[in-house]
């Protein structure tokens, strides 16, 4: 006889629809009520991060879900043969693809001229992870970011939205970037980078810097003047 779902399954059970809901954000049919008179709910940046929550409250459940099945089981051989049948029906739901994606060994060679003390504003855009890696042999500061809280700044994204242009130099200036680095390697519009370098070799709000080729593409650093 297969035993009742127990308090700590119940319990899961409950942890597990409240942390959904709550993942769900303002979406969802509680975080709205919380999020007013809980400083906990508040403090939470991203509420999808409750869907850690769910995971570990369904791998719980799964846990307790093996457990009944392998009790059906009156003999050894035939609890060998369910966990069996389970790692199996686990590694097709998963069918992993241990695949790696190669990424250049080494950073372009412009940042050998970067300092600690530079701020950097860098294109072409959407490449936060890219950059915020170079950092970590320059430790420059840069304007912009992944993850962790980033406050909006309609400028910034102005500047940043209409680049090249003076203007978007003048609003970066503005905010604090000291210095300005372009990659072609990474830019997915390859008809964008004649453009972009004839427009910041003929600026005067800009100088050159520092000039190299990484993966076969120019890339270049300019100071803001």
């Amino acid at each position: 006889m297969v035993p009742p779902l127990t308090a700590g399954g119940i319990a899961t059970i409950v942890a597990g629809a409240l942390t959904f809901d709550w993942s769900l954000g303002f979406r969802g049919l509680t975080y709205d009520d919380l999020y007013k008179r809980s400083v906990a709910h508040r403090g939470m940046r991203v509420p999808a991060r409750f869907s850690v929550v769910v995971g570990a409250a369904l791998a719980l459940l799964g846990a307790f879900g093996a457990a009944r099945l392998l009790r059906l089981g009156r003999t050894a051989a035939a609890r060998g043969g369910i966990c069996a049948a389970l790692a199996l029906a686990v590694l097709f739901d998963l069918r992993l693809d241990a695949r790696l994606v190669s990424y250049p060994a080494r950073i372009p060679p412009i940042y050998k001229s970067v300092t600690p003390e530079m701020v950097l504003v860098e294109f072409p855009r959407y490449h936060d992870v890219d950059y915020m890696y170079f950092s970590t042999r320059h430790w420059a500061r840069l304007l912009g970011g992944y993850s962790g809280f980033i406050p909006s700044d309609d400028a910034v994204e102005e500047g940043l939205r209409t680049f090249p242009s003076p203007e978007s130099l003048d609003i970066l200036r503005r905010r604090g970037a000291t210095h300005l680095t372009y990659n072609c390697a990474l830019e997915e519009r390859q008809h964008r980078c004649p453009t972009v370098f004839a427009f910041l070799d003929g600026s005067p709000a800009v100088e050159l810097v520092a000039s190299g080729r990484w993966e076969r593409n120019d890339v270049r650093l300019y100071r803001l003047k």
